[in-house]
């Protein structure tokens, strides 16, 4: 996406970040708790220059399950965006 500018419109940008996070497990339940844990720590803001962090969904979607050569595995989604302020400068 084009940067939006604002603050000072020739010196400072925000910037949008998308993020897609998959999580696999063996566990159903264990990867659930991942995501969820992912989700939580995310919105924590602990990003250098972030202005915001969101997660686009509030609870992990599940994706579905995948047959592997090492057996089932769980699939569960995540959406972040971020936001960061930038110099043009």
């Amino acid at each position: 996406m084009t940067p939006q500018r604002f603050i000072d419109s020739d010196n400072s940008r925000i910037n949008k970040t998308f993020i897609n996070l998959m999580i696999r497990n063996s566990s159903k339940a264990a990867a659930l708790l991942i995501a969820e844990d992912l989700i939580e720590l995310f919105e924590k803001n602990v990003i250098t220059n972030c202005v915001s962090n969101k997660p686009r969904r509030e609870e992990p979607i599940y994706i579905g399950e995948e047959k592997t050569t090492n057996g089932l595995v769980y699939l569960f989604g995540i959406d972040l965006m971020v936001r960061t302020v930038s110099n043009n400068l």
